[in-house]
């Protein structure tokens, strides 16, 4: 299933050639992702917990399931900037958004009861040679684009132990507890 991506759509368009396709849940699973959910489509983000509600479980067990994870601290920070992408007035600091930031861990999109339920999880730090073992087990060439679709919106680039206080890498470590572990990432 590739899920509908926003305005990210046209970057994959212009890269793949394919747009959103196979996110309509089957009926007969259905009931399971609406009593949990309340939609009846597969979205980007989607937790693991409801796609393996919503397939049958021979395409559940048997289909390769792959996602990207990327160090929690950098991804904090490259959030702040995508959700304050268009605000007009000045936008809060880092500190002030994550007080009230929700939904800051990807532990969920890929793990169900503590364990990882992926069959592969690409490092965002080694995103090229993550997709080349993608490919190599689909038998398909995934290469990476030129452009990265929300790039121009983080305009502080500098390294996270210099834009992150010690409270806000405390939030994001108890918020993003579970990969930090599994993955070893380190505090900034």
């Amino acid at each position: 299933m590739l899920t509908p991506l926003g305005i990210d759509a046209q970057a994959r368009i212009e890269f793949s050639g394919r747009d959103a396709q196979n996110t309509i849940v089957p009926l007969r699973q259905s009931m399971s992702i609406l009593r949990a959910n309340r939609r009846r489509n597969f979205y980007n983000h989607i937790p693991a917990r409801l796609i393996r509600a919503s397939v049958d479980p021979k395409v559940w067990n048997e289909y390769f399931k792959f996602t990207i994870e990327r160090d929690p601290f950098d991804r904090a920070i490259s959030l702040y900037y995508w959700r304050f992408r268009n605000h007009v007035e000045p936008r809060p600091s880092i500190s002030e958004w994550l007080t009230g930031a929700r939904h800051l861990s990807n532990w969920p999109i890929y793990a169900l009861d503590g364990e990882v339920v992926a069959d592969h999880v690409i490092q965002y730090d080694d995103l090229t040679a993550g997709l080349a073992l993608v490919s190599e087990r689909l038998g398909v060439d995934i290469a990476m684009p030129e452009r990265r679709a929300k790039g121009e919106f983080r305009s502080d680039r500098r390294h996270p132990s210099e834009m992150l206080s010690d409270e806000d890498i405390a939030f994001i470590a108890r918020s993003c507890e579970p990969e930090i572990q599994y993955f070893g990432y380190q505090l900034p």
